[in-house]
């Protein structure tokens, strides 16, 4: 095998595992020899923590959402952290709350690592649950989080993330998405502990919580790989579901992707922070989060090996998979003008992801990935059902 059909061959290897092999490896393995989590009905106290920078747009909205929440009031304390906010966001907490709601209003931005500390030093409830400010919660959403937590051998609990359906690549991509993540970490959890998680519906013990450096970039997988480490058992929790909107623009969307690459390439560089004593879940992390941040590269390689193999006499196979993926990325094209159809959208959302990842890993090797947190601006979410 010559070097480019070598090129070729490995890389498409790896992306096939990504992808493919990984996700169906999981998912037989938790059908035959996992366990699902049993999870106990309970209402133990509770803080709710909402960091939050000028969402006056979302507050009011979040904060009826919050309020009405099928938990018991006298167990529920909720604080909004306002990170420097310069417009309404704190009076229409404070006006919203009724005296429920906990405003701690900060002039100067500390980002969202730091609203979170902030929010968490002012609770003293032995169970922390964070939330944004553009995420609605089903009525039984925090009911269901917490109710893992009847096993001690739990440490985080994650919820469902869905997005809001809209007739775009953005959200129909972002819908897909996440209805695929959710079966993977369905699974993770069944075979003992999940390595992803979403800020947006996180619920962790205050015992394995210790206040996070500030130049985190991305603050759930910084928790959950803090609460792997101590040994303890990362769970989704499919009932405990979160809806939000879509990013508003192409652009956000980018922004959001590139956050999270420069996010995840600032833990793969820090090797420290795995958990090295669990071999299961390392090989789960490696699989699931850092051999994804290879894809664009991967991708291109695939492009690049086909084209010079197509160039050889009676090489139709290769000329036919150059001519597939060109096929491809044109379909993304027509997608991110919403023409072309749901096939056509989805591979848009899915190109947006690999330019993000690359976007990502720019930013984090030039030093541009530490800026201070800018949340992204998102459709309106749709009630939960």
């Amino acid at each position: 095998m010559d070097l480019a059909s070598a090129v070729v061959v490995g890389s498409l290897a790896v992306l096939g595992y990504v992808y493919l092999g990984y996700p169906l490896l999981v998912l037989v393995l938790a059908r035959g020899l996992g366990t699902s989590v049993r999870p106990v009905p309970a209402t133990p106290p509770v803080a709710l923590v909402i960091a939050a920078f000028n969402e006056a747009l979302v507050m009011a909205e979040k904060i009826r959402n919050t309020l009405a929440l099928d938990y018991p009031a006298e167990r529920l304390s909720i604080v909004v952290v306002c990170d420097g906010s310069t417009d309404e966001t704190a009076r229409i907490a404070r006006e919203c709350g009724g005296g429920r709601v906990r405003v701690l209003d900060d002039p100067v931005r500390g980002g969202k690592v730091g609203a979170l500390n902030h929010g968490v030093r002012a609770t003293t409830e032995d169970l922390l649950v964070f939330s944004d400010a553009n995420a609605l919660y089903r009525r039984d959403a925090l009911r269901q989080l917490v109710a893992p937590f009847a096993d001690a051998r739990v440490g985080l609990a994650s919820g469902f993330k869905t997005v809001t359906a809209r007739s775009s690549a953005i959200g129909e991509g972002e819908r897909t998405y996440w209805g695929y993540e959710s079966r993977l970490r369905w699974a993770e959890t069944c075979l003992g502990s999940t390595v992803a998680v979403v800020g947006e519906i996180l619920a962790v013990r205050r015992a394995l919580f210790e206040d996070m450096p500030g130049h985190i970039l991305v603050d759930d997988s910084y928790l959950c790989l803090r609460v792997l480490r101590s040994g303890a058992r990362v769970v989704f929790v499919p009932e405990a579901v979160s809806v939000e909107g879509p990013a508003a623009t192409r652009a956000g969307e980018l922004i959001r992707r590139r956050r999270i690459a420069a996010g995840r390439f600032q833990l793969l560089c820090a090797p420290r922070q795995w958990p090295w004593r669990r071999p299961g879940v390392l090989v789960a992390l490696v699989s699931h989060k850092f051999l994804r941040l290879l894809s664009p590269v991967l991708l291109i390689l695939v492009l690049a090996g086909t084209i010079v193999l197509a160039r050889r006499d009676g090489a139709w196979l290769a000329r036919a998979a150059v001519v597939s993926q060109f096929g491809f990325y044109a379909a993304a094209a027509l997608g991110a003008g919403n023409r072309g159809g749901r096939l056509a959208r989805l591979a848009t959302y899915f190109v947006a992801g690999q330019l993000g990842v690359l976007a990502g890993a720019v930013a984090y090797l030039s030093g541009g990935g530490a800026e201070i947190w800018q949340p992204v601006a998102r459709q309106p979410s749709l009630p939960p059902e």
